[in-house]
């Protein structure tokens, strides 16, 4: 009896599971499956989009490599090689054989007070103009410490001031400051001036004209003493003569004595309306440069 009863009730489970199915089955609607099989060809866009897929492996077969590529797929391609056969150019090595040596230059100090006798290349008067140039050529080599300068050394200076004579006996006036000196080829910045000038030794760098206040001072009782003089002969005829002549023959003299007086008593001021003497000297003149400062220069 519980034989039965079990059959049943396994024959009631499976047909009720049956139902099911076939209740599930007639719910699905399939129309729209049926429409695109129907205008598309369902297989052919498979083959043609879906990549193909690879083949299964055998479990057991060892001569197969489960990450190697499977026999669809292609290996990848190497790199293409460049054609471009331009060489490339490799830098040059720098040796301490091939470097060219530079050798330090050294800086030399010429002394203040220095003096260099120098030849003037150019004419100049007290008439030139401040600001005109010269120019200087040395004569003689003159040693330093470390270096010598040699001869033909080129100097350059310029008028700094000038004025020609002025009256109560001024002279001229030319002031000339060396501010250049030509080293091999190499302009050096120097700070020099004028101590001798055609042999006549020159202070405070003024080349100056000869003050002539004294000299003009006599110059103005020429008058007085040449009156003075004829007079003077005048009495001496007056007295050869004799007689009456020579009660007249000092009056000449007495004469020639006041204007003489006179002429030398005006003549320091007549001598302040009169000038001093001009400065012109020519090229070729010889001159001495000073150094009134230290100058660097490289050797």
């Amino acid at each position: 009896m519980k034989k039965i009863t079990k059959i049943l009730f396994f024959l009631i489970i499976s047909s009720g599971l049956y139902t099911n199915a076939a209740f599930s089955g007639d719910m699905v609607d399939d129309s729209v499956d049926s429409l695109i099989r129907a205008k598309y060809n369902t297989q052919k866009i498979e083959n043609d989009l879906l990549p193909e897929l690879p083949k299964e492996l055998d479990p057991f077969d060892t001569t197969q490599d489960a990450f190697s590529p499977s026999p669809t797929e292609s290996p990848a391609a190497p790199p293409a090689k460049s054609t471009n056969n331009t060489p490339i150019s490799q830098p040059t090595k720098i040796t301490p054989q091939n470097t060219p040596s530079t050798q330090p230059k050294t800086s030399v100090v010429l002394n203040k007070g220095k003096k260099f006798r120098v030849k003037l290349q150019n004419s100049v008067s007290d008439k030139t103009k401040p600001g005109t140039k010269l120019t200087f050529v040395s004569q003689y080599p003159e040693t330093f410490r470390f270096i010598t300068i040699p001869a033909g050394t080129v100097f350059k200076g310029r008028v700094v001031d000038s004025h020609p004579p002025y009256i109560s006996g001024n002279g001229g006036l030319i002031v000339i400051k060396v501010d250049e000196m030509v080293y091999k080829g190499v302009t050096y910045d120097i700070d020099a001036k004028i101590s001798v000038a055609n042999d006549k030794k020159i202070f405070f760098n003024n080349i100056k004209g000869k003050r002539k206040y004294l000299q003009n001072m006599w110059n103005a009782t020429t008058f007085g003493s040449k009156y003075l003089k004829k007079m003077w002969k005048s009495s001496c005829r007056f007295a050869n003569k004799g007689g009456i002549n020579l009660v007249i023959a000092p009056f000449p003299t007495a004469a020639g004595l006041v204007v003489y007086a006179a002429n030398v008593v005006s003549s320091p001021v007549i001598a302040l309306f009169t000038k001093g003497g001009s400065i012109s000297i020519p090229a070729g003149s010889k001159f001495v440069i000073q150094l009134r400062e230290n100058a660097s220069i490289i050797k």
